[in-house]
């Protein structure tokens, strides 16, 4: 491929500055447009970041230099407790004022990092309306008509909550009597037990009967149980259960012509185990399955793209969405079963921060975590890049060589992140090799390069290598990111797309020798990815698998879970861990045996069920069981110090063991 041409651009003077926010920039902004749906506009209108605030957090005199330009939203700005202030929260934007926030940033020694940006009503739609990626239609031909019998809103805040089990997921189906109270003995009728829901990537409609306007976060949409309940009696009276989804916009595949509903979700399995009535995997009628429960519905985008859009924003907002549901010192128990999977392996990421900080200042809460299922996928390639103390004569061995299969039909971003210290008086250089093409330039910190395909000028890259000393994705690493852009087309999309195919990677170190991890932001299977062979490192060592934890879970206070099979206790191939860090605290029983691989649990449809495995699974279980110690009058939760919590947990329950190291 002899039009493909490596160039140098100058790098940005910022001492930190997020890698993704130049990758963004060199693609003219192509993964943004394509998070928005349909045909966006050629620069989104809103951009949002999840921020690190110095030790004094967001003061008057920050929160003032930021309503200048930016929205913080009330959750971070008044604190739940006098005199605290968040370290961590997040902000909006407009595109127009991106060079003023980071003005702002750097004089106020903020760190921040770019996440992918809300959308409007009529983008949200659309994006809906054919799976997130779709041509551009009119919004309106997808909206469905609102149902009559809403309940009204109730007027001030809602009440708090003595206990509740959280879930952080998407596609939750509130009907499913997996969530319901036991009918009444009396009037028969049904009730739900879910108390709030609130949708992150949708938006309430100038018609809107049932969903209303969240306060505290100022974006998406919320459903309490008054409006479910009255859900529930229509469903009673003889109302499809397809109609009642279609009036709240929710779970309904419109890429169907004849609008059905989804079968299945992700969020609709993991909720049931968590806390369904009765418990999935044992059939009892336990605490949990009692729980009232908080369901926040993550974005669509965010959910369907594994490349990680947003997810760090997301889930900040969410769990501070949960804790301001609570009263003071009420037990909560938080699943999050997604993640990403590249990260400083270190803890030291912002969302990682910000998780440990909502933790310390809530001593009741609990976050329970999926270690992830990218063990065995290729997604890790930790390297001791050995000293070339003559550079003039490079003969890189197969130590400092890395070969990456960019897979045929991938529709999102690919990115690796080159993780390593800093250490005194040693550099580390990087270069890459597209299929068919030559090599780059050897690249040092402090520089960038991307890839043109030289049919046009003015086109957005299909790669680059950013190399930063600092980075605000971690407190202590370096980083090197290589991305690259699509290797093929949705509707939206006009290119130009990366070679798919094997891209190479040199590392070299001068003045010491330097360990690397090679982290690739890993595509799980979703309709933006292709079937069949996934992008990943070419090889694979044993030291690889063995660090190869979801990039959530090196922080201080969360609980990790990862999967085991109920029969034998046998740790499962594809679950994730870290020895290093000595993760993950527990494993759970993911699958019964190697004839059922998997869990059955709820589907969308009410009554319905299906099997799936992962360590969401895991996870699940384990927030289910840490409830229901919790609601028996265990006082000795500590997110800090889990040992004893653990012991508890794993005594007598054959679903539950503590990993073998």
């Amino acid at each position: 491929m002899d039009h493909l041409k490596w160039t140098a651009s100058p790098l940005r003077s910022l001492k930190e500055r997020d890698p993704y926010l130049d990758w963004s920039e060199h693609s003219d902004w192509r993964g943004m447009r394509r998070s928005l749906g349909g045909k966006a506009p050629q620069k989104p209108a809103e951009l949002c970041a999840l921020v690190q605030a110095g030790e004094q957090g967001l003061t008057d005199e920050l929160r003032k230099a930021l309503e200048t330009v930016a929205k913080v939203p009330l959750a971070y700005r008044a604190p739940k407790r006098t005199g605290m202030r968040w370290r961590h929260f997040t902000a909006r934007f407009k595109f127009s004022k991106l060079a003023l926030f980071e003005r702002i940033a750097q004089e106020h020694g903020l760190r921040w990092e770019l996440a992918a940006p809300f959308r409007s009503a009529r983008e949200a739609a659309r994006a809906a309306a054919l799976g997130i990626y779709g041509e551009a239609r009119d919004a309106n031909s997808f909206l469905s008509p609102q149902p009559n019998g809403a309940p009204g809103q109730a007027k001030g805040a809602p009440q708090k909550l003595d206990a509740a089990i959280a879930v952080i997921d998407y596609g939750f189906p509130l009907l499913h009597q997996a969530f319901a109270k036991p009918r009444s003995k009396l009037s028969g009728a049904a009730s739900t037990r879910i108390e709030r829901v609130w949708d992150q990537g949708e938006v309430c409609r100038d018609d809107e009967r049932w969903w209303r306007q969240p306060s505290d976060l100022g974006y998406g949409r919320e459903l309490g149980k008054a409006q479910v309940d009255a859900l529930l009696a229509q469903w009673d009276h003889g109302e499809d259960e397809t109609e009642l989804y279609k009036g709240l916009d929710l779970l309904i595949d419109y890429s169907d012509a004849r609008r059905r509903l989804w079968q299945r979700t992700h969020g609709a399995h993991v909720a049931d185990v968590a806390c369904g009535a009765p418990d999935p995997a044992s059939g009892a009628i336990d605490l949990a399955a009692s729980a009232p429960l908080l369901f926040v519905q993550l974005p669509a985008p965010t959910a369907a793209d594994a490349s990680g859009s947003s997810l760090g924003v997301q889930v900040l907002d969410a769990l501070h969405w949960c804790r301001l549901q609570m009263k003071d010192g009420a037990p909560l128990v938080v699943n999050l079963s997604y993640g990403t999977t590249a990260c400083d392996r270190r803890g030291g990421s912002l969302i990682e921060q910000a998780m440990d900080e909502v933790l310390e200042a809530e001593p009741s809460m609990a976050l329970v975590l999926a270690a992830g299922n990218s063990r065995d996928v290729g997604c890790v390639a930790a390297r001791h890049v050995e000293l070339d103390r003559d550079v003039r004569h490079v003969k890189p061995s197969r130590d400092v060589r890395l070969i990456l299969r960019l897979a045929e039909g991938d529709r999102t971003d690919t990115f690796v992140e080159f993780w390593y210290d800093r250490p005194e008086q040693a550099e580390l250089q990087l270069r890459v090799r597209a299929p068919g093409g030559d090599w780059s330039d050897w690249l040092k910190a402090g520089q960038q390069l991307r890839l043109n395909d030289g049919v046009a000028k003015g086109r957005p890259a299909i790669a680059s290598l950013i190399h930063r000393a600092q980075v605000p994705l971690s407190a202590t690493r370096s980083m090197a990111l290589l991305a690259l852009a699509p290797s093929g087309a949705s509707r939206d999309d006009n290119g130009p797309f990366a070679p798919a195919g094997l891209w190479e990677v040199e590392l070299r170190a001068l003045g010491k020798p330097i360990e690397v991890d090679a982290c690739l932001e890993w595509d799980e299977i979703s309709e933006l990815t292709p079937e069949g062979e996934r992008t990943a490192w070419l090889e694979q060592r044993q030291s690889d698998l063995d660090e190869s934890l979801g990039s959530f879970c090196y922080g201080q206070r969360t609980l990790v879970v990862g999967a085991c099979r109920q029969s034998d206790g046998e740790e499962l191939p594809y679950s994730s861990r870290s020895l290093e860090r000595n993760q993950p605290a527990l494993l759970a029983a993911s699958e019964f045996s190697e004839s059922q691989p998997g869990l059955y649990a709820a589907g969308v449809p009410d009554g319905s069920r299906f099997l799936a495995g992962g360590t969401s699974n895991a996870a699940a279980m384990v927030t289910r069981r840490l409830y229901n110690l919790l609601r028996r009058g265990y006082e000795g939760w500590s997110s800090a110090d889990q040992a004893d919590t653990l012991d508890r947990l794993v005594k007598n329950d054959p679903a539950l063991h503590k990993p073998q190291r």
